[in-house]
């Protein structure tokens, strides 16, 4: 419940002050807390995630009370969501606050991975010849798009066509 409480201050003299404060007692029972867990997310899939909040009196405000989401999320009330742009994990105090300003705080990992590499086909030449300053067109291609940058290293190995006679 709450009470109201009328302090009264006095020194060794005649002076007084007096200062009136309210104190409110809320049950265990009525106390907010975090109940969301960690995340996992994929590079270049939309996330979209709301965080969960239990006892207290909604509606609860959402902040970030230390770190931040990874690149490409935001916290919007209390959702995190957009697309992730760079694979690897955060770390992020989160806050909520109730109608009635309980608060509560807990730490959140977000772990963002790279998605699964497509496949990738390699065709070498046209079957036609070629003269001997002349190359062999070389191409690669992937089974679907990929959301991130990929290095590709080709290593050709020669073997003459003439056999030599000694």
């Amino acid at each position: 419940g709450t009470a109201a409480i009328t302090l009264v201050v006095a020194d060794s003299g005649v002076q007084t002050a007096t200062k009136t404060i309210t104190i409110t007692v809320t049950s265990a029972a009525n106390q907010v807390s975090i109940t969301t867990g960690n995340l996992t997310a994929t590079v270049g899939a939309a996330f979209s995630q709301a965080l969960v909040a239990t006892g207290g009196t909604p509606p609860y405000a959402w902040s970030i009370a230390s770190g931040s989401l990874p690149a490409g999320l935001s916290l919007n009330s209390g959702v995190i969501s957009g697309t992730p742009t760079a694979a690897g994990t955060s770390t992020i105090a989160v806050q909520v606050t109730d109608s009635q300003n309980l608060t509560a705080s807990g730490s959140i990992t977000i772990t963002v991975s790279s998605p699964q590499a497509p496949s990738a086909t390699v065709t070498v030449g046209t079957g036609t010849s070629l003269t001997p300053n002349q190359q062999q067109p070389i191409n690669i291609s992937l089974s679907n798009t990929y959301p991130l940058a990929i290095t590709v290293t080709l290593t050709l190995t020669f073997q003459s066509s003439r056999s030599e006679e000694h």
